[in-house]
């Protein structure tokens, strides 16, 4: 099966579980940028505009960005169409490295309006993405 055959939420999921296991793989080869070294902890912004960028590439659109207050510490993740896609949740105890799935919990603890995401990468986001590019293991 194929990215192509799969439902919207299933597609989400699939690259969602992809681009975690690559920012593991830049981990352990040691290539993120120095303000990322502790992913996921820390990394919540960075890592849900590359995804969103990720996401863009396989035609998810209505990509946005929630933050809330977890453990006296911002978080972040994205949101397409009230489905939560979190990539580094487990910074927070008892979270799961990828969630993909309804607003519950911690993600029902949103700020009132949704953060814009920059249409512009930083230039270490851009190595990041390119990087990640290199390792997806996604098939079309």
């Amino acid at each position: 099966m194929t990215l192509n055959d799969l439902t919207k939420a299933e597609k989400c999921s699939r690259i969602a579980k992809a681009v975690r296991s690559a920012f593991e793989q830049l981990k352990r080869e040691d290539l993120l940028p120095n303000d990322m070294k502790d992913f996921p902890k820390g990394c919540c912004g960075y890592a849900s505009v590359v995804l969103s960028k990720i996401l863009e590439l396989y035609d998810i659109k209505g990509v946005t960005y929630e933050l809330a207050i977890v453990e006296g510490a911002f978080h972040g993740w994205l949101e397409v169409n009230e489905q939560v896609i979190d990539i580094t949740g487990d910074q927070f105890s008892g979270r799961p490295e990828v969630y993909v799935g309804k607003k519950t919990g911690i993600y029902e603890l949103q700020s009132d309006s949704a953060a814009e995401l920059s249409q512009e990468l930083t230039e270490d986001e851009k190595r990041v993405f390119e990087k990640l590019l290199e390792k997806l293991r996604l098939s079309e």
